[in-house]
């Protein structure tokens, strides 16, 4: 529902990949040797609560129909973990 209203979400980071060099929190979670970062099938990473969708993911195959599939189930699993979690956002 859309009311019009401004929100402020405080952020810690935000994470933009572009190109075929991942560059990305690969410090924290688990990657495969290229740097790729590995998830499960609900597309979460080793760091709990962070997920990953797209080519930044050790895949065989970078098509933007898997970014978007992968997105899809991200954003879900995402939602599914703060409600588990019962961390709500400031709309809800």
């Amino acid at each position: 529902m859309n009311t019009g209203k401004e929100l402020s979400l405080p952020l810690s980071g935000v994470f933009i990949a572009i190109g075929f060099i991942p560059r990305s929190i690969k410090d924290h979670a688990k990657h495969d040797a290229g740097g790729f970062l590995l998830t499960d099938e609900r597309m979460e990473t080793s760091v709990p609560g962070v997920f990953a969708a797209g080519d930044i993911r050790a895949q065989p195959v970078r098509q933007i129909t898997n970014a978007v599939g992968d997105a899809t189930i991200a954003a879900v699993m995402a939602e599914k973990y703060l409600d588990v979690h019962a961390l709500r956002m400031p709309w809800q």
